[in-house]
């Protein structure tokens, strides 16, 4: 996979792996990566791939999910808007989304993850914050 594009600016916030939710204040594994940014900060696609998720949840709010040729699927989660429709191929930094604050937050951020052969993936391997 050629170099990948930051999926958006802001501060990293929440590391991957094990911690104690700050909402919830109870430990568990986080899946991914949180980087505070305002709301409507843009989402950029980290590679070339098509978006194969979009949907809404109790704890992540308004999510979508990009999935690459060779199958890495990208996870965004707490958007406040989305500007890629399901099926719809996207270009490596196409602005798929806005950032946000739905769902189970402390504060607008952008929830992200990386999922590689059926297993999570820390998100701080590919990019730096």
């Amino acid at each position: 996979m050629k170099k990948l594009t930051k999926p958006i600016n802001g501060k990293l916030t929440s590391k991957f792996g094990e911690r104690v939710h700050p909402v919830t204040k109870v430990k568990g594994f986080h899946n991914g990566i949180d980087i505070a940014a305002p709301v409507g900060t843009p989402v950029l696609a980290p590679a070339d791939g098509k978006i194969t998720e979009l949907f809404d949840s109790e704890k992540g709010g308004l999510c979508m999910a990009l999935e690459t040729p060779d199958g890495t699927r990208f996870g965004f989660a707490h958007l406040s808007k989305r500007y890629a429709a399901w099926n719809e191929p996207v270009a490596q930094g196409q602005h798929i989304a806005a950032s946000g604050n739905t769902g189970r937050t402390t504060g607008p951020h952008l929830h992200f993850t990386v999922k590689q052969n059926g297993d999570w993936i820390d998100p701080l391997t590919m990019f730096k914050y």
